[in-house]
């Protein structure tokens, strides 16, 4: 007789449990549509849900042996997942009609009824994310059985779920450039760094000789900022629709394009520009290059102290880089000397080139030529840089701005009216300028066959277009 009791007490409760989370169910519905924040209410129904699951399992043990006691299980015991099983039955029929009850065991959000789910699916078509708020309140099972129902074989409702977390990126070169160089803010789009390029001299001299006359000597390092920009455009059904948030994906594409070609700058110009940065190619001087030995390892040995002797020969004991080529990476790595030992290829296993550290990158091409009359285009540059001489008078403007206003030009000369013809287009940019502040901190070697091909700057590992089907239900594509 007690356990009668308590069984109705538990059955109140869970009734009670259950009328609230249906409540929180319809307020977590709401907010998802209305996109506002519902993580309070959802708290609250995962914890009030354990408490209907405890409720029922507590339900179904003291059911299971008030069975027992009676001798009566064929009549007493309810087959739960009998009536799951019917349940999903009667909501796979195409009616929009309110659920009206609901059967022990189900989750007590099914009633808000099917109509109220399929119209909630409806509004967030082709929209994953706000599917995915429905998945919460609802259960994913049954929310998945709703998305089938509304949807045909060649228009779903609401897109497949993609897996965002398997989006294939576009594999861009590596930029090293910035993170060794002297980045200085200018706030003010231009900026001097006065520079000492001459000093006093001392001289012996004997009883009663004048002093021999001479002075500091200083100049000044202007830069003025360069704007690099980068420029797209989508249709905003592409947006709408897109089963990948397509906006976030843009916006990061565009951040990592204009940092690649940024380091493009670096690696490959050599001339001075009122639109571009100077790179390492221009900023070494005559004095400071280093024309290669040999292509054995001892040339390459060779050559490489060579250009390390030179540095320091120009007073610079401070910290330095090598930069170079992907392929002449390989190209060091692969080189061994008469005892069959790799032996660069071991000291770059520990990050550094006679205990320098050393970067590469495909922005560095390896197919300049090798003389100026009969080039060969064989020439894969090695830079040894001093970087705190290495200064980017970086503006602080980098921002990336979203508008589905106005009109734009495309670079075949097409008038686009972006608001005329729904569209949405972003555009990123940023101010800079680069300067060498110590002419001789800069050292270049013109590795003559110093790797495996002569390829030109890499910018991107661009792929070509997948013309591949789908052959899954609801796609509409065959195979």
């Amino acid at each position: 007789m007690g356990e009668d009791i308590s069984l109705n007490k538990l059955k109140q409760k869970r009734k009670s449990l259950s009328d609230r989370y249906e409540e929180l169910s319809k307020v977590i519905m709401a907010k998802a549509l209305d996109d506002e924040d519902a993580s309070e209410e959802k708290d609250e129904s995962d914890l009030t849900e354990k408490r209907i699951k405890e409720c029922e399992d507590t339900i179904k043990r003291i059911e299971a042996k008030l069975a027992k006691d009676a001798d009566d299980n064929s009549d007493a015991d309810i087959d739960e997942d009998d009536e799951v099983e019917e349940e999903k039955s009667k909501s796979k029929k195409k009616s929009f009609n309110v659920v009206k009850s609901i059967g022990s065991g189900l989750n007590p959000a099914y009633s808000l009824g099917y109509k109220l789910v399929s119209n909630a699916l409806i509004k967030q078509v082709g929209n994953y994310n706000g599917a995915k708020e429905i998945k919460k309140a609802f259960g994913a099972s049954y929310a998945e059985t709703i998305i089938k129902d509304l949807t045909t074989t060649s228009t779903p409702v609401v897109a497949q779920d993609y897996n965002s977390a398997a989006f294939v990126e576009l594999r861009r070169a590596k930029s090293p450039f910035r993170r060794h160089a002297n980045v200085m803010p200018m706030t003010e789009g231009n900026m001097t760094i006065p520079r000492q390029y001459d000093g006093a001299m001392a001289v012996w001299f004997g009883e009663s000789q004048p002093y021999t006359n001479s002075q500091i000597n200083i100049d000044n390092i202007n830069l003025v900022w360069k704007k690099l920009g980068a420029f797209t455009y989508t249709t905003r059904e592409l947006l709408m629709y897109s089963a990948i948030n397509i906006g976030e994906k843009i916006v990061d594409d565009l951040i990592k394009q204009m940092d690649v070609y940024e380091g493009l700058a670096y690696a490959t110009n050599a001339t001075v520009s009122a639109t571009q940065p100077i790179g390492l190619p221009g900023m070494v001087t005559s004095e400071n290059v280093v024309p290669s030995k040999g292509v054995d390892f001892a040339s390459v040995w060779a050559t490489l102290n060579t250009a390390i002797a030179k540095i320091r020969g120009n007073n610079i004991y401070d910290k330095v880089v090598w930069f170079m080529a992907v392929e002449t990476e390989f190209f060091l790595r692969s080189l061994l000397n008469s005892f069959g030992i790799p032996v660069f290829a071991n000291m770059m296993d520990e990050g550094h080139i006679f205990g320098i550290p050393y970067e590469s990158t495909a922005l560095i091409p390896s197919n300049l030529p090798n003389t100026a009359t009969t080039p060969t285009d064989t020439v894969a540059p090695v830079y040894l840089l001093a970087p705190d001489y290495f200064v980017i008078a970086d503006a602080g403007s980098f921002n990336v701005e979203q508008t589905t206003q106005g009109s734009f030009i495309t670079g075949t000369g097409t008038q686009i009216n972006t608001f005329g013809q729904d569209l949405v287009a972003w555009k990123s940019s940023t101010r800079l300028d680069t300067a060498l502040t110590l002419d001789n901190a800069l050292v270049q070697i013109l590795g003559d066959g110093w790797a495996f091909s002569n390829t030109a700057s890499l910018i991107a590992n661009v792929q070509t277009p997948s013309t591949s089907k789908s052959g899954a239900s609801g796609t509409g594509q065959g195979s």
